[in-house]
């Protein structure tokens, strides 16, 4: 279990490292965002562009575990993007460009669903900028 999450701490170490940390810009002009949510005791990252619009993440168990990205802007719970990996880095590019704006703009209207280790309940996390 240590190793596994040692070598979760590498994969985000090289994510924020590979990964250019813009400057904050206007909300209108932002082109990417990295966000974290968590559980009790476990953690992902999740990295969102929008030129060309992708959506990539790590989740710290193993193996990667699926999420569902949940838009809760009206109070109600939908899913706007469901992932399966079957490595532990997941990108999709394929994301439509409205998605990876609106998590970009607004990320307090999404939340992650996730069960963040195998048999344990899914829960439902709060997406939280890098720095906050």
């Amino acid at each position: 279990m240590v190793g596994h999450r040692l070598a979760f701490v590498l994969v985000l170490i090289t994510l924020v490292s590979c990964t250019p940390s813009p400057k904050p810009e206007p909300t209108a002009t932002r082109a990417f965002a990295r966000y974290f949510f968590a559980a009790p005791a476990d953690r992902g990252v999740l990295e969102v562009t929008t030129g060309p619009a992708s959506i990539c993440y790590e989740t710290q168990s193993y193996p990667a575990r699926p999420i569902s990205i949940v838009s809760k802007d009206d109070g109600v719970s939908r899913p706007v993007a469901t992932y399966k990996p079957e490595t532990g880095t997941f990108c999709d590019r394929q994301v439509s460009a409205e998605v990876a704006s609106r998590l970009i703009e607004d990320p307090a209207t999404f939340r992650v669903r996730w069960s963040p280790q195998v048999g344990e309940p899914v829960v439902e996390t709060k997406l939280i900028a890098q720095g906050s």
